[in-house]
């Protein structure tokens, strides 16, 4: 029987406006599996308001510049030697840092492969020369040592698609590997659904995270371009809230293509923020345009928690929904399904409200944080 943890992980990704936060989802699983847990932070902030009690925090000390990252990694370490053999480390894989710290008594937690999202962002030509040539020519062995040493010393690695468990077992055949989905804790709660979306004709559709080159929200737009040319009744508005890579391209293709009074930008929000804010959204577009990862988006729970309807790309796990839960388009993703799919959700959107106390409910049964850590602790 597991009775306490010591977790691995920072809080800083509950600040960049992603909908899942898995340090706090974690967190909360332990606790209310009645697990005692002690870990190790990167700033001053702690994952959520309902997960501070009992956690006995470590802050690595702040170092200036580019010092800072090394200085953190350098804590991490020293923090982790000292946990006694016997006692279990839960961690999030990070190349430069899970192998100085692996041993028989971790969890890692596995959650994509980093190198083929680099190969993909390389291919966009994100990055300059002397970059691309560091990720595709030095990452590729660094990482895949990483993995392998991680692999091979852990007790046991969680994968959150069968996919990933393949992968891994591949790169490492001595691997314990188990496949365990992601979770939510996110609750619908009607009281938060403001009027203007329970009365508004337009259906609200909304991105929640960071901007980046796989996501499809490219042709998205050109999908809502088609939508307003060819079936001007379907009234809509898209809110994409985050920062990064692809926001400037996207705020100019909103320009070029005269969206510009129906989509509408937001600088990135907490988890929290986020949580309230979905309640005022109708359609989640999930459109991957990379499959190779082994994709399962914390996006996809929170939005199925919330009772959101999801416009997800035909690719494995998040093609694993209802048509009561959303639509699935073909990839490479084509903006013409893409617009028939919003119509779709527009045209049965006043169901789709009516019924979303009652979908958030039935999802949240089986998918929860608790439920998900129950899993994990029953591995090993």
């Amino acid at each position: 029987m597991v009775d306490k943890i010591f977790y691995i992980g920072g809080s800083t990704s509950n600040q960049r406006g992603a909908v899942g936060t898995h340090t706090s989802g974690i967190i909360s699983g332990l606790k209310h599996n009645n697990v005692f847990v002690t870990g190790v932070f990167f700033d001053n902030a702690l994952p959520t308001e309902s997960c501070n009690e009992n956690i006995l925090i470590h802050r690595p000390k702040r170092w200036p510049g580019p010092l800072r990252k090394i200085a953190e990694r350098l804590a991490i370490i020293f923090a982790a030697a000292k946990v006694p053999s016997d006692a279990l480390i839960y961690h999030r894989f990070d190349p430069l840092l899970t192998p100085f710290i692996v041993r028989s008594n971790m969890i890692v937690e596995y959650n994509d492969d980093v190198l083929a999202q680099i190969k993909f962002a390389a291919d966009k030509g994100n990055w300059s020369r002397v970059g691309r040539i560091a990720r595709m020519f030095f990452y590729p062995r660094i990482f895949r040592l990483s993995e392998k040493i991680t692999f091979r010393r852990a007790r046991l690695v969680v994968c959150v698609t069968e996919s990933l468990c393949d992968f891994v077992r591949n790169i490492e055949p001595q691997a314990h590997a188990a496949f365990v989905p992601n979770g939510s804790d996110a609750v619908f709660d009607s009281d938060l659904v403001s009027r203007d979306c329970r009365e508004a004709s337009p259906i609200h559709i909304a991105h929640v995270g960071t901007l980046t080159h796989w996501d499809g929200l490219m042709e998205l737009l050109a999908g809502l371009v088609i939508l307003r040319r060819d079936h001007g009744d379907v009234k809509f508005r898209l809110s994409i809230i985050g920062d990064g890579d692809l926001k400037s391209s996207l705020v100019s293709c909103v320009s070029e293509f005269g969206l510009g009074d129906v989509v509408s930008f937001h600088a990135s929000i907490s988890h929290v923020e986020a949580i309230k804010f979905l309640h005022d959204v109708d359609v989640v577009p999930l459109l991957k345009k990379i499959t190779s990862y082994g994709l399962s988006p914390m996006k996809f729970y929170e939005a199925l928690s919330l009772g959101c309807y999801l416009v997800c790309t035909d690719v494995p796990h998040i093609n694993e929904i209802s048509s009561d839960e959303g639509v699935i388009v073909g990839l490479p993703l084509d903006p013409v399904e893409i617009a028939s799919a919003i119509r779709f959700a527009y045209e049965k959107k006043d169901e789709l409200r009516a019924n979303r106390l009652q979908r958030a409910a039935d999802f949240q049964v089986s998918n929860s944080w608790t439920e998900r850590v129950r899993r994990i602790l029953e591995k090993i």
